[in-house]
C-alpha cells in the first residue's frame, strides 16, 4: 500500500478513489490499481501522481493548506470556480475541493 498525491491542478478519479489536488490519499494498492488501470502507471511516471511516504504527503498537503485567501482566490478564479460567499480561507478549500469534484464528476473521469 502507498500513498498518492495528485500532483496537477485538477481531480483524478480512478476506481473510485478521487485524487484531489495536493491532498494525500492513503492505503492505494499501485499494482492492483495499474494492473486494472494502466493509465495510473502513466499517470505516476509523468509526475501526475506522486508516490510519497507519509512525511512527504503531510508537508505537500500543508503547503497547499498554508496558501492565503488572496492566492486561493486567485486559484478559483483562473479555474473558474465560483466561490459564492465563501470568505474564509476553510470556507474557500471547500469550495474549491467541491467545485473541482463536481466538475469532474459531470465529465466522468
Amino acid at each position: 500500500m502507498a500513498i498518492l498525491v495528485n500532483n496537477t491542478a485538477h481531480l483524478i478519479i480512478v476506481d473510485g478513489k478521487m485524487f484531489i489536488p495536493r491532498k494525500p490519499v492513503e492505503n492505494v494498492d499501485i499494482e492492483k490499481m495499474s494492473a486494472k488501470y494502466p493509465e495510473v502507471g502513466a499517470l505516476i511516471k509523468s509526475g501526475q501522481l506522486l508516490v510519497k511516504t507519509p512525511k512527504e504527503a503531510k508537508q505537500i498537503a500543508d503547503e497547499y493548506e498554508a496558501m492565503e485567501v488572496d492566492e486561493l482566490k486567485a486559484y478559483a478564479k483562473a479555474h473558474d470556480i465560483k466561490l459564492g460567499r465563501a470568505k474564509s480561507k476553510e470556507a474557500i478549500l471547500e469550495a474549491i475541493h467541491k467545485a473541482e469534484a463536481k466538475k469532474w464528476s459531470e465529465k466522468g473521469e
